[in-house]
């Protein structure tokens, strides 16, 4: 019986865990997003291409393999490792609300590079950008855009 109850205790457990909703909201992979695009825009010579940002559990973070940069948040703080940073620890930059201020109050541009202006994109959305790809999720929320006819948030880059 004790055995019984400590095996479904377990699987109680696990199912828990596997079917819990991540920490990361809407709101703060938007934010994520925001200060990695703003990062690329701003500092292309640490961060020269697009790169997809990748999870694992507390970090949110993207690898530069040209310059061996990652960038990453963990927490609401902002941290690089690599380069000029060196690779022994992670460097703390900032916490993601005063990058966030700092990006708005400059006026700074953390859209993703395929889709510019994306101020006007509800806040529920996330916008990432793989290569020539990107998607548009609002990760289950559902989003009420006030004029469908002006929907179409990234124009297609011109032919080379």
């Amino acid at each position: 019986m004790k055995q019984c109850t400590r095996a479904w205790i377990s699987t109680a457990y696990l199912l828990g865990l596997l079917f819990s909703p991540s920490p990361l909201s809407a709101a703060a992979t938007s934010e994520i997003e925001t200060v990695f695009n703003w990062a690329e825009n701003n500092f292309p010579g640490l961060f020269p291409e697009h790169r997809t940002t990748q999870i694992i559990d507390p970090w949110a973070f993207r690898f530069y393999p040209s310059t061996g940069i990652y960038t990453g948040i963990k927490n609401d703080a902002v941290y690089v490792l690599g380069g000029p940073w060196g690779t022994d620890s992670p460097t703390f930059i900032a916490t993601l609300p005063n990058l966030l201020t700092q990006i708005q109050s400059e006026g700074g541009n953390g859209s993703v590079p395929a889709c510019r202006g994306t101020t006007e994109i509800p806040q529920s959305m996330v916008l990432t950008q793989s290569g020539s790809v990107v998607n548009i999720t609002t990760n289950g929320q559902c989003v009420v855009i006030d004029d469908p006819e002006s929907a179409d948030f990234c124009e297609s880059p011109a032919p080379p």
